[in-house]
């Protein structure tokens, strides 16, 4: 037999014992007409719905598993572990999906004289929760090989309606894995070749390097930028302060206090960048400033100028500088920005003293 018959009757058979574990699954789960696991993604007819195969190169590259399709995909051997959110691209809180990963021939994950399906299923968050909303009983006890018992079903008040209740049990794909999914809307799937948390589909979606984990080079991973801060992946300086990303939540994965906001300049909004950038071109700031007859009048100061907090850009409070994280760092309710350019003013009139009124224009 040539090797691309081989390969032909290879990926039809796998095709075949997959069709046969979803059929399978799909039974167990479907069991009483009330079961709580007669949820959307879970009641569909796997033989309805066209098939598609990914193959371990595709996953290296990254893909997208299209919506309502039978999907198959082949993992790399030499994949490290990767959770399943990373691999299926972050989005089980909003998308239902479901699917099932066949075990290891050597290692079923079973114990002896189980019975039940080989391999592992998986849910993603909104499956699951839509399954919780559809059973007030559901738990997590139970799964494809351990069914609830009569006893359970009677404290239940179902009296012989069976539930065909699961758990999610595969949280992390390896290497070598072959698994079905389907899902009620598109998905960017692969592998993470540089562990960043971007999968390498959403690294092409996004336009970052698949083998740098910091493509930007501000100190946070790729991942971390799209998921956790909506920060961009390719600027080091997304919000333009002067600061870069990672220092001003110094490398965390979260904003924590005494870090600055990465996607806002003026974090504590007192009229000062956080770091050290241009200012308004347009504006101007004004304050009475007294002459010697004790006659006071307006004066102005254009506010065009290169100024802020953190001029050492090190998302630290050095002496001389004031504190990008309080609106008046002096804590008499003076922003920082009004001290900073009346200071100004005082440096170009310096026969003059200030009164206490102030504004920007």
């Amino acid at each position: 037999m040539s090797p691309k018959r081989k390969h032909t009757h290879r990926r039809h058979r796998i095709l075949f014992l997959l069709a046969v574990v979803v059929m399978i699954c799909a039974t167990f789960l479907r069991m009483g007409s009330g079961s709580t696991v007669s949820a959307m993604m879970l009641n569909r007819s796997p033989m309805s719905y066209p098939w598609v195969v990914f193959s371990a190169q595709d996953m290296e590259r990254g893909v997208v598993a299209m919506k309502d399709t039978n999907i198959v995909f082949h993992l790399p051997i030499s994949m490290v572990d990767t959770f399943r959110e990373d691999l299926l691209g972050y989005r089980g809180d909003k998308v239902r999906y479901w699917g099932y990963c066949f075990a290891d021939p050597g290692n079923t994950g079973r114990p002896p004289n189980s019975v039940g399906l080989p391999g592992n299923l998986f849910l993603s968050e909104a499956e699951r929760a839509a399954r919780g909303e559809l059973d007030p009983h559901a738990t997590q006890q139970y799964s494809l090989t351990h069914l609830p018992s009569a006893r359970d079903l009677a404290i239940y008040g179902q009296g012989n309606n069976q539930h065909g209740a699961i758990h999610h049990s595969l949280d992390t794909f390896h290497g070598g894995d072959t698994c079905y999914l389907m899902t009620a809307d598109n998905l960017d799937i692969g592998i993470d070749s540089d562990m960043d948390g971007l999968n390498n589909s959403l690294e092409k979606k996004f336009g970052t390097d698949p083998n740098n984990g910091d493509t930007d080079g501000d100190g946070l991973m790729d991942g971390v930028e799209v998921f956790n801060f909506q920060t961009d992946p390719l600027n080091p300086d997304t919000d333009g302060d002067g600061i870069p990303d990672g220092v001003e939540v110094h490398g965390h994965d979260h904003i924590q206090i005494g870090d600055t906001d990465p996607r806002n300049p003026d974090t504590d909004r007192d009229g000062l960048c956080d770091g050290w950038c241009q200012m308004d071109r347009s504006g101007q700031f004004c304050n009475v400033l007294l002459d010697g007859s004790m006659n006071g009048r307006f004066h102005c100061i254009s506010t065009a100028r290169w100024a802020g907090e953190d001029k050492n850009l090190n998302g630290k409070v050095d002496p001389g500088e004031t504190d990008p994280t309080r609106f008046s760092t002096a804590g008499n309710g003076i922003s920082d920005g009004a001290v900073f350019y009346q200071q100004l003013l005082q440096q170009q009139y310096p026969n003059a003293s200030s009164s206490s009124s102030s504004s920007f224009h």
